[in-house]
């Protein structure tokens, strides 16, 4: 039997994604088994310590939609999770030919004994059948197989941007041209032998349709005891923040009213980085210990990443989430919900969009009603930490590699 892992990552933007493999390759290798990457990024596995000259990594297959978003918010007229993979690429059946094509390519190659898949509903359609599966991601990310079509998510939306039954045909089509099976349903996508939820249900735009259990979110493990002691704002956003000149004004402008700003952003551009340094905004290159941001922030401001999210409603720091997709959105809005942060919709041609983005983050870090809500959560949230997510990836895995 083979002893290789592909660790299989398509679809959305940021660290996140490329951590929770990386968690589960450590889990992986200490019971013996060789990992290798296929992601769409591969700047990203410097994040997961991934040394290059070992080999053992691929460019996946990229859906075309990736390269003219650029991680940047998707069409505001899509609604379902089915519009956003069909603006992707999902919607041309030839591009779902080439993709899974590229995807067989990478399995004659590596030839694994199974697959763990992070919001990557091609490969799971390419190893369907063929290869042990086993997907995981956030409730975003990986949304109930068994639903009979992808729910509405927009509530400014009424119907979904494509008509599910012609998407589904197109894909079935691409389905035999490269001799496999036909889905019956678009969700169907993210089937997989078995499938591992990291994620608190509060935040999981599914919850009500769930079957499967909920494991922790894939954040690093922390001394969730440490002192508390600090009133910094801590921000962490993509380093396509560029794109949004009233983020950097209204972060200048909350440094100007005397409040402590700690940016982490690795990619960011250096002239940008300057700008906001001379601000007196720290800007941190290098991940900082999850304890030193839980001692010194009283506040965190990110673009809503589930791991970043988790860590703060863990840890009993409010919000502030500036959302650039839809997922992130729906996250806000959760935490909105929970009364635990604040939710932010950014307007380009809103020429008042930094002062008012400025406000929102000084409203929220003195509020002392947000906070207090937030600390009185943390202990539901943390008592879900105790189980290694990874580590329940791993023996599963395991599991169906023997067959």
């Amino acid at each position: 039997m083979s002893r290789s892992v592909l660790l299989a990552w398509e679809l959305g933007a940021g660290r996140g994604h490329i951590l929770r493999l990386a968690q589960t390759t450590r889990a992986l290798e200490a019971r013996g088994l060789d990992t290798i990457y296929a992601v769409q990024r591969l700047d990203t596995l410097q994040a997961a310590s991934v040394d290059p000259t070992r080999g053992g990594h691929f460019q996946a297959p990229i859906w075309p939609g990736l390269l003219s978003t650029s991680g940047v918010g998707l069409p505001g007229l899509q609604a379902t999770l089915g519009d956003i993979l069909a603006d992707l690429g999902l919607r041309n059946g030839k591009v779902v030919e080439y993709a899974l094509a590229g995807w067989d390519t990478i399995f004659s190659h590596v030839r694994p004994s199974a697959v763990v898949a992070d919001y990557s509903p091609m490969c799971l359609l390419a190893a369907r059948g063929r290869i042990p599966t086993l997907a995981t991601g956030n409730g975003f990310t990986l949304p109930p197989a068994h639903l009979e079509r992808f729910p509405i998510l927009r509530p400014e939306r009424e119907d979904p941007k494509y008509d599910e039954p012609a998407l589904l045909e197109s894909l079935n089509g691409a389905l035999r041209a490269t001799s496999r099976h036909p889905i019956d349903r678009l969700p169907a996508v993210f089937t997989a032998d078995r499938t591992c939820l990291g994620g608190f249900t509060e935040i999981d735009p599914y919850a009500a349709d769930r079957r499967t259990s909920y494991l922790a979110p894939f954040i690093p493990s922390w001394d969730p005891d440490v002192r508390k002691e600090g009133n910094e704002i801590f921000v962490y956003l993509p380093e396509y923040i560029h794109s949004y000149p009233s983020i950097l004004t209204a972060l200048e402008s909350v440094a100007a009213a005397g409040s402590t700003l700690r940016l982490y952003a690795p990619n960011l551009d250096q002239t940008i980085a300057q700008r906001l340094a001379s601000a007196a905004v720290a800007v941190e290159r290098q991940p900082l210990p999850l304890e030193s941001i839980a001692r010194r922030t009283r506040l965190i401001v990110s673009h809503g990443g589930c791991g970043t999210v988790s860590f703060a409603l863990a840890s009993g720091i409010p919000q502030v989430v500036i959302a650039f997709d839809t997922e992130k959105l729906l996250t806000g809005t959760a935490l909105e919900k929970l009364q635990a942060g604040r939710l932010v919709r950014l307007q380009r041609d809103n020429p008042l969009e930094a002062a008012l983005l400025g406000q929102v983050i000084l409203e929220a870090h003195a509020d002392d009603r947000l906070a207090e809500t937030a600390r009185s959560l943390a202990p539901g949230f943390l008592a879900r930490l105790q189980e290694d997510p990874a580590e329940c990836v791993a023996d599963q895995v395991v599991e169906i590699a023997r067959g």
